[in-house]
């Protein structure tokens, strides 16, 4: 039971980590986009409209992540 209990407590720090790296990742593309606004032309609205789907992507897993850290604290197990 205890092995089972310290498995999941680590797995959901493991989340949390991803979690806060994508947070990251999501923060620097929000900055580049921007950047991208300052910048005129078709290119880089193109690069803009990439990037925003990169960032929605990324807030979307990090949605995903954070659900499953809540499924594993919901179990009475603190991460």
């Amino acid at each position: 039971m205890k092995r089972g209990q310290m498995k999941l407590k680590n797995a959901g720090n493991q989340i949390q980590s991803l979690v806060r790296s994508v947070y990251k990742t999501e923060s620097q593309a929000t900055g580049l986009m921007d950047s991208l606004r300052e910048i005129p032309g078709r290119e880089a609205l193109k690069l803009r409209a990439d990037v925003a789907s990169m960032a929605y992507e990324a807030k979307q897993q990090r949605s995903a992540l954070v659900k499953q850290v809540l499924k594993i604290t919901n179990n009475g197990i603190s991460v």
